[in-house]
């Protein structure tokens, strides 16, 4: 019996942001809300010091994984990134999703 503990018994709560073709996860410790404001989704995120707002165009899902669906950046997506929010990939529904760090998050981030 190995000491590694079974990851399947931890669960993730996570935030997932669907625009277009493309989504992306949360942390929900950090996502304090969400409302629609002249058409657009705005997450309002926990931040040191005060509440932060992104706004964008889509949909928010809140679903619970089991940590063993955690999966570090490979080397070399880890090395050519050019988010500095971008922290790690989450298996959801046979796809692979990038995990944004919500204190890193900017305006822009979910524009384009």
């Amino acid at each position: 019996m190995s000491g590694q503990p079974d990851l399947n018994q931890f669960r993730l709560s996570l935030v997932l942001v669907h625009q277009r073709q493309r989504s992306w996860a949360l942390e929900s410790r950090w996502v304090l809300g969400c409302h629609t404001v002249n058409d657009q989704q705005r997450l309002t995120l926990k931040s040191p010091g005060h509440d932060r707002y992104v706004a964008f165009n889509g949909e928010v899902e809140f679903i619970e994984l089991p940590a063993a669906k955690l999966h570090p950046l490979p080397a070399l997506m880890q090395a050519r990134k050019t988010c500095p929010a971008i922290k790690a990939l989450v298996e959801h529904q046979d796809q692979l999703l990038v995990l944004l760090d919500a204190l890193l998050l900017d305006e822009d981030t979910f524009s384009a």
